[in-house]
């Protein structure tokens, strides 16, 4: 019963078969994207995103980042000079009906 689907030959149309390639090759160039983000940027490890990185997840830009900040809709920590967001704060603003 193991082996039983051994010897199966599938035939799929040659479109199908380019649009499976296309779509692994997509996937191995994303890992290869996380993989580089994660080594160049170990604060993502740690659950916090630049605000940049996260007006780019979003789709805003500065000017309403820097209005959702100062209302304290969404949340950012301080290190010295730098402003961290939370990577929560990305799932949170699209799934908080308070936040437009």
């Amino acid at each position: 019963m193991e082996g039983e689907n051994e010897d199966i030959v599938y035939v799929i149309p040659v479109t199908v078969l380019r649009s499976l390639v296309d779509d692994i090759r997509k996937l191995g160039k994303d890992v290869l994207e996380i993989k580089r983000m994660l080594e160049h940027n170990s604060h993502r490890l740690a659950g916090y995103i630049r605000p940049v990185d996260f007006m780019n997840a979003v789709g805003i830009k500065r000017t309403k980042f820097n209005a959702l900040v100062a209302n304290s809709t969404i949340k950012t920590v301080k290190k010295g000079r730098k402003i961290y967001v939370p990577f929560s704060e990305v799932e949170r603003y699209f799934n908080d009906p308070k936040i437009s």
